[in-house]
């Protein structure tokens, strides 16, 4: 939530029948700060050695992003950011991050819409993600992009991929959905890069308004060049439901199941998946978000694919029209790999807690609390330079400025 958020979230006083909506807008993003990270290197705590011990330190940092978005018969948005921070330890170094993003949908022939993205990521920072995406901070499109507060060690790792997705409503009750994706991980020169291909459709059918039927199928494939692969197959057959529950029109449930399967070429392994969100709305600008999700994933990196079971839980709300605050919670629980064994096993815990404080409605301050741990079995097989234990927490506070570079209304009637 940005510096000028707490400022939209409460109503204007006065309402007229038309009102402006922005056609075209092109804004950048500017931020600088300081912070304190008690584990600069992501060091293992239990390591013996002086140059793998945790080290305390300080750091600068800046952030630059810029924004595009236009309405129209296609919609377009885009993003690109980079990150910068400048550690002061007893070894100073520095960690950069820069991603990309772009999206173009657009409706045809009234029934159906297509979309299609591209993203590219690169961090000097090795870094992954095992929680729900709706529990991560900064995302694009939905999907997660690098924070350097959840790097793990000074590996240089590069991300780029497409997809494409269409959805045809056959009536106001039913439609067809299909998705392909590709995308491909480079983890340092002299590892093996990893490449995952996604396709997929489903057939959704509305019993109530609250309840439907869901039928579909879709295959990811995961890539270990030169000569592994492992595929999972998700049969989505199942009810979905969403509604507000009936003691509190404010609060929200939905859930989904489907079925899994996951094969390497020598095991394979079935078992249910799903996911469930749980919403609260408090007043008019506080709202409480909790999610689980149960299923398979490829984590670039790691040979093999993660069976988990993860919660989160999100809270964002505003303090009159100036101070905003979104506190964040996430917890994930499973096994590594295909095999029946009681030495593959993980567990991992994030949380921050940050504040906005708008000084004019281009113009803010922000303050950031953030804590990150996990444990793996020391028989997992880690990527290179990653400790089987990591504990990090740390502190930042700094300037946050909003430039529109590109403004252009259209007047549309209410």
């Amino acid at each position: 939530m940005g510096v000028v958020s707490c400022l939209m979230a409460a109503p204007a006083a006065s309402q007229t029948q038309t009102q402006a909506a922005s056609n075209q807008d092109l804004t950048a993003h500017v931020a600088a700060g300081a912070g304190y990270d008690a584990n600069v290197f992501g060091s293992n705590l239990t390591a013996v050695a002086d140059d793998t011990l945790p080290r305390k330190g300080t750091y600068v940092s800046n952030d630059v992003s810029l924004d595009y978005s236009r309405a129209g018969s296609l919609d377009i948005g885009a993003t690109a950011s980079s990150g910068l921070r400048l550690y002061e330890t007893d070894r100073n170094y520095s960690a950069q991050t820069f991603s990309g993003a772009a999206l173009v949908s657009g409706t045809i022939a009234s029934r159906l819409h297509i979309a299609v993205s591209v993203e590219a990521v690169r961090s000097s920072q090795y870094l992954f993600w095992i929680f729900p995406v709706t529990s991560y901070g900064g995302t694009v499109f939905g999907l997660p992009m690098p924070s350097l507060n959840d790097r793990i060690t000074p590996i240089f790792i590069t991300t780029y991929g497409s997809d494409i997705a269409a959805s045809y409503a056959l009536s106001r009750r039913s439609s067809l959905s299909a998705e392909y994706g590709v995308r491909r991980s480079i983890i340092r020169a002299n590892l093996p890069r990893f490449d995952t291909i996604m396709l997929g459709g489903h057939y959704s059918y509305g019993f109530t308004k609250y309840a439907g039927l869901r039928l579909g199928f879709s295959t990811q494939t995961g890539v270990y060049r030169p000569s592994r692969t492992i595929t999972r197959r998700t049969i989505d057959a199942g009810i979905t439901y969403a509604r507000p529950l009936s003691f509190s029109r404010r609060t929200k449930f939905s859930f989904a199941v489907n079925s899994l399967g996951v094969d390497d070429g020598l095991n394979t392994y079935a078992t249910v998946g799903g996911a469930a969100t749980l919403s609260h709305q408090f007043g008019r600008f506080w709202k409480l978000n909790g999610d689980f999700d149960r299923g398979v994933s490829f984590i670039d990196g790691f040979a093999d694919p993660f069976l988990s079971n993860a919660v989160s839980a999100t809270l964002k709300g505003a303090f009159g029209r100036r101070v905003d605050l979104t506190a964040s919670s996430a917890y994930s629980r499973g096994k590594i790999g295909l095999a029946r064994s009681l030495f593959n096993d993980y567990t991992s815990g994030t949380a921050t807690v940050r504040t906005n404080i708008a000084i004019t409605r281009r113009f803010g301050l922000y303050t950031e609390y953030f804590y990150y741990r996990y444990r793996f079995n020391k028989l997992v097989a880690l990527p290179a330079g990653s400790p089987y234990q990591l504990d990090r927490n740390g502190v930042s506070a700094g300037l946050e400025l909003i430039v529109p570079i590109i403004e252009r209304k259209r007047r549309a009637t209410r």
